[in-house]
C-alpha cells in the first residue's frame, strides 16, 4: 500500500496486483505477475489465496443448504417403548331367565371370553341343592403351547321341583402355562330365578 498527499491531505491507495499474459518465444502465451508497491511473500499470497476460496466453498454451501433442510433428530428424551399389552381377563355373562315354570326344563345361554386361556370348564349350583359340573383337570408341559384368545356360549338347562326364588351361580375356569407352571383363571356370577307355580 502506498500513500500520496493530495491538496495537504494523505490518500491511502492498495497496491495493485496486475496478471496479464504474453506470449512466449516458443509456446502459448505465459501468465505474468506484475506488482505496484513491496513485494509479499509467495507464502503470504498462497495463504490469501486459501482463505478466499474456503470462504467461496463455505459461501456456496451455505447457500446449498438453505434450500434443503436436513431432517434432524427431535431433541428431548427418547420415546418411551410402550410395553406389551395385558390380555383381557376371563369374563362371564349371563342373564337371568324370566316365565320359569317349576316342573319344567329352562334353557339360560352363557357366554364367557378370555383374552388369553385354555378353556377347562364349568360349574353351576343351581340353589336347589343340585350342583353340576364339567371341569377337567388341566395340566402343563415342557413344550409350551399358546393360548388364543377364547368366546363361547353354551348353553345350561335346568329344572326346578317348586316354586320359588333359586340363587344360581356359575362359574367358568380357563388357564394358561407358564412353562409347567399352571396358572388358573376363575370368573363366577350369581343371578336370582325366580320360578313360579304351574
Amino acid at each position: 500500500m502506498s500513500i500520496r498527499e493530495e491538496s495537504g491531505v494523505a490518500v491511502a491507495t492498495p497496491d495493485i496486483i496486475v496478471i496479464s499474459s504474453r506470449p512466449s518465444v516458443s509456446g502459448p502465451p505465459v501468465a505474468t505477475v506484475t506488482t505496484r508497491g513491496p513485494r509479499w511473500p509467495r507464502h503470504v499470497i498462497a495463504l490469501v489465496i486459501a482463505a478466499v476460496v474456503l470462504g467461496v466453498g463455505a459461501l456456496a454451501i451455505s447457500r446449498l443448504g438453505s434450500g434443503h433442510d436436513v431432517a434432524q433428530p427431535a431433541a428431548g428424551k427418547p420415546a418411551a417403548v410402550k410395553p406389551a399389552a395385558v390380555p383381557a381377563a376371563l369374563a362371564l355373562s349371563v342373564v337371568a331367565p324370566v316365565n320359569v315354570v317349576a316342573g319344567k326344563a329352562v334353557q339360560i345361554p352363557v357366554t364367557y371370553t378370555d383374552g388369553s386361556g385354555v378353556f377347562s370348564g364349568t360349574s353351576e349350583d343351581w340353589g336347589d341343592g343340585v350342583g353340576t359340573s364339567s371341569l377337567k383337570q388341566s395340566a402343563c408341559f415342557a413344550t409350551p403351547v399358546a393360548a388364543p384368545a377364547l368366546h363361547s356360549t353354551y348353553m345350561l338347562r335346568h329344572t326346578w321341583a317348586k316354586p320359588g326364588t333359586y340363587p344360581l351361580t356359575l362359574e367358568v375356569v380357563s388357564y394358561s402355562c407358564r412353562g409347567t407352571t399352571l396358572a388358573e383363571e376363575r370368573v363366577t356370577k350369581t343371578i336370582m330365578v325366580t320360578v313360579s307355580a304351574p
